[in-house]
């Protein structure tokens, strides 16, 4: 039992990192109607930057950190308009194809620059761990599950109640009727590509205080977000926030009880279960933002 309860403390924590950046793709979805294939990598700028900072600058790893999130938001306005805008109205696939572009051009111009070494960022304040019941939790994983549902939540309700939260909501109700009473649709999905890149650099800071930061490390955390992103149904921000923690969970425990490089595979083998049985993912339109 301990074991168990181990690994599914263990799970909450990924989990609560991946809420971060899965809901920055299904707010993009959601908003936008378009996948992301480059929040990988805008994902990896977060942790990246960060380190770069902390190693180049006489910055503190608050200010490093709140630092690269501002840089990366900033990214995030220039890949929406350099990169999505200019073919949003040219077909369903021209984004796609142009953010898998974006994809491969960032991965290897950081390998490029960094190059494929693990580093470590996380802070000596970090340092140190919880006991009780048997169950060990580290202060960095503490933080990461707080930080992660906190903020997981808190965009729920402002997508919800927030004056700019609504007016991505009607742009997605209907985005000829959004533009008739005086949305500017056009800077909504600034605002989303925005919020969207901020959060993916946040959840990298944070996933990086329990694991490491790497310029690979977006590919692999990419797959996970389409896992729950899918699961959950296509831009719900509130059943990815759930998602992302449940398949936290089960990967962990697929990790403890079987043989680590299957746990993926059987990760993605339940997608395809849950596809078959309900296609339109695990949470219906009543709790859709």
């Amino acid at each position: 039992m301990t074991i168990f309860g181990q690994s599914v403390l263990f799970g909450i924590m990924n989990g609560s990192g991946y809420i971060l950046f899965a809901a920055g793709m299904a707010l993009t979805f959601g908003v936008m109607r378009v996948m992301n294939f480059a929040h990988g990598e805008i994902y990896m700028l977060g942790g990246m930057l960060t380190y770069a900072l902390l190693k180049s600058t006489g910055l503190n790893i608050v200010e490093a950190s709140v630092l690269a999130v501002l840089i990366v938001a900033i990214f995030g306005l220039v890949v929406n308009r350099a990169v999505i805008q200019p073919v949003l109205a040219v077909s369903t696939a021209a984004p796609l194809l142009a953010t898998i572009a974006l994809s491969f051009i960032l991965l290897n111009g950081a390998g490029a620059i960094w190059s494929n070494i693990a580093r470590i960022i996380l802070p000596t304040a970090l340092y140190g761990t919880v006991r009780g019941g048997g169950l060990a939790m580290s202060y960095s994983g503490l933080l990461v599950i707080g930080a992660g549902i906190l903020i997981g939540v808190g965009l729920h309700v402002f997508m919800a109640k927030a004056p700019l939260g609504k007016q991505m909501r009607a742009t997605v109700q209907n985005l000829t009727g959004a533009n008739l009473v005086g949305i500017n649709t056009k800077r909504i999905y600034d605002y989303t590509l925005i919020i969207s890149a901020a959060l993916a650099a946040l959840g990298a800071i944070l996933l990086g205080f329990i694991h490491t930061v790497n310029p690979a490390m977006g590919q692999p955390v990419l797959l996970i977000g389409f896992v729950i992103v899918v699961v959950a149904g296509m831009g719900n921000l509130l059943g990815a926030t759930i998602t992302a923690v449940g398949v936290g969970i089960v990967e962990s425990l697929l990790i403890t009880y079987t043989r680590a490089e299957y746990a993926e595979a059987m990760i993605y083998a339940i997608l395809i279960i849950i596809l078959l049985l309900r296609p339109e993912g695990l949470f219906t339109r009543k709790v859709r933002t």
